[in-house]
């Protein structure tokens, strides 16, 4: 298979003090708009089956972590950052997620849910959820992760020209399946994982709504897919 060439070059912020390790980045045409951003998309829909049996009972972005749930890690993380207002995705025990945001006694950011019968997947959540942005860049962040991140590393990539996205790439743990060579994106499914030149991403991505014009407006659909067709398509 041909190598993947991500319509961009991927830039690496700064100072690794700054980010745990490596970030990179995929373009679109136009500057970013306005930053930081203010809005944000939590990835939350999953069955969780890589915690079974414990997700059985409760879905994974409520499982606790240091005494509060994973999402209330992640939304605090938010708006640390100065998001105002934050869109959830839920399909899975959704229920319970309602029930949790409608207790919390914090009014900032905002929170919006947004149901899907059907599972739709990464990319198909954002298209979803497109009368929530604007055009302006936003956050995206799966449900299931802990972190202390410096946004202003990601702030910088993305202030570069002809930028699609930055994402937080990690070189030396987890699958590591991504391959990035100085600065970007060569494949997102390696046929070498864990080798030299490959990383893991973290789940945490600074994204241009021109995404949008590269997911399917209905049904199923991954932002690598997105991703992928940008590439093809010369973006």
């Amino acid at each position: 298979m041909d190598t993947l060439r991500l319509p961009s070059r991927l830039g690496c912020p700064g100072s690794s003090r700054d980010l745990p390790k490596r970030q990179m980045t995929t373009r679109p045409s136009k500057k970013p708009g306005t930053l930081p951003p203010r809005k944000a998309v939590i990835l939350a829909a999953g069955f969780g089956t890589r915690m079974l049996p414990l997700s059985l009972d409760t879905p994974k972005p409520l499982m606790p972590l240091w005494g509060k749930p994973i999402v209330e890690h992640i939304i605090a993380l938010l708006a640390s950052w100065g998001v105002e207002e934050v869109l959830i995705n839920l399909h899975y025990q959704p229920e319970a997620i309602c029930d949790y945001v409608r207790g919390r006694s914090a009014r900032i950011p905002r929170i919006t849910l947004s149901f899907e019968p059907d599972l739709l997947g990464t990319g198909g959540a954002l298209q979803r959820a497109a009368w929530f942005l604007d055009t302006a860049p936003f956050w995206v962040i799966n449900a299931d992760i802990a972190a202390e991140v410096n946004p202003q590393p990601f702030i910088r990539a993305f202030q570069q020209s002809n930028i699609l996205a930055a994402l937080w790439l990690q070189p030396e743990r987890g699958p590591r399946t991504v391959e990035m060579t100085q600065g970007r994106i060569t494949d997102f499914a390696s046929s070498r994982p864990g080798t030299k030149g490959t990383y893991t991403f973290c789940g945490v991505q600074v994204v241009s709504p021109h995404i949008l014009r590269y997911i399917p407006r209905q049904g199923f659909s991954s932002i690598v897919q997105a991703y992928q067709r940008a590439s093809a398509q010369a973006w």
